[in-house]
Parts: C-alpha cells; structure tokens; sequence
C-alpha cells in the first residue's frame, strides 16, 4: 500500500529541550511519506537556530510575535496543503510519539472513507502506562466532553480503533479532503 503524504504541524513556542525529545521521536518512525512543519512562535530559547543546526530537514516557519496555538496551527496547516498533503498531522510539541503509530493512525483513516480525522491513544509522559487521553464521549447534558480511560492503565483490550465523539489536538491526523470540505463550509479558501 502507498503510504499518504503527511505533513507534521509542530507550533512551538520556547521548550527547545521537549521539542528536541519531540523531533528525536518523529524521525525515527517506520512511515516514510511525510514531512515536518514547526512554526516558531518567537521562541527567545534559540529554537529556531536549534532547528536549523540539528534538524535542517524541518521546515521552519518564524513568526516575529507569539502569534498563539491556532494561528501557529492554521500557518503550518496552510502550507502543508499547498504542498500536496494527503493529511496533516498536528503535533504539540512536547509529545514523544512511538515508531509505529502513524502508520497504525494513517491505516485506520484510509480504512474508511468517512473517517475525516483520527486521534491517538495519548499517556502521561511520566507515567507511560497510564492512559490520558484513548477516545473521548460528548456528554450533551453538561455540554462537555469526558475522555475514555482517563488514568487507567494501559491493557492489550484498550487497543485498536474506535470511534470516538471528539479527539485532542495534542495529535490529530486530518484529511486534506476534511479541510477543502471545512473551507467550503466556513466560506474560506485554505
């Protein structure tokens, strides 16, 4: 199976060292069809020299002012499309990732064409057994949302794709076809 094209949107903003560990971890998975975005939000920790020196095949994008999370997001999302991105794969930057999941992430979202966007079973960087975030159940009552085995342990039954109300940004893998469609719909050319 060809793999997509993903594009890594990795904003950053200071935290040099976890975003280090971050990039470490991103280049050492088993999917070879994808590139990687950090937009620095003005970082004074030498971020961005970091990035050049250690890291020449990122794409940097510098922006002068801390322009928030979002507006970091939509600048890498905006260029990952328009560098033909199948998906884009947005990524805080203090996320460690394992070898195997973005294959096991872009599997599950080319196995069904309704799937627009897939979310990761997400752990405590201190504690990595226990389990943050594995899928997430809108409770419509409280108008609110409840992860599914919130600080539980990990177990061989918690695998596996489910699906899910909502996912977190912390890493979400998105169609291209999900944004053109979010573009229409919200009146805005990406």
């Amino acid at each position: 199976m060809k793999q997509p094209k993903v594009f890594f949107v990795i904003p950053h903003f200071n935290g040099k060292d976890v975003l280090k560990d971050c990039l470490e971890s991103v280049f050492e998975i088993d999917y070879l069809g994808f590139q990687v975005i950090v937009v620095d939000n003005s970082s004074a920790d030498g971020s961005s020299e970091f990035i050049r020196n250690d890291f020449p095949q990122v794409i940097l994008i510098e922006n002068r002012e801390n322009r928030g999370f979002a507006s970091a997001c939509n600048q890498g999302i905006k260029w990952g499309l328009k560098c033909g991105a199948d998906y884009v794969l947005l990524l805080n930057n203090d996320t460690v990732v394992a070898p195997d999941f973005l294959t096991k992430m872009a599997e599950a979202a080319e196995a069904d064409e309704k799937v627009g966007i897939v979310g990761a079973k997400i752990y405590y960087f201190d504690q990595p057994e226990k389990i943050w975030f594995a899928g997430g159940d809108f409770i419509q009552w409280r108008a609110s949302g409840k992860h599914r085995f919130w600080q539980k342990q990990n177990s061989a039954e918690l695998g596996g794709v489910e699906p899910s109300d909502f996912v977190t940004g912390c890493a979400m893998l998105v169609k291209n076809k999900f944004f053109r469609i979010l573009a229409v719909f919200m009146n805005r050319i990406f």
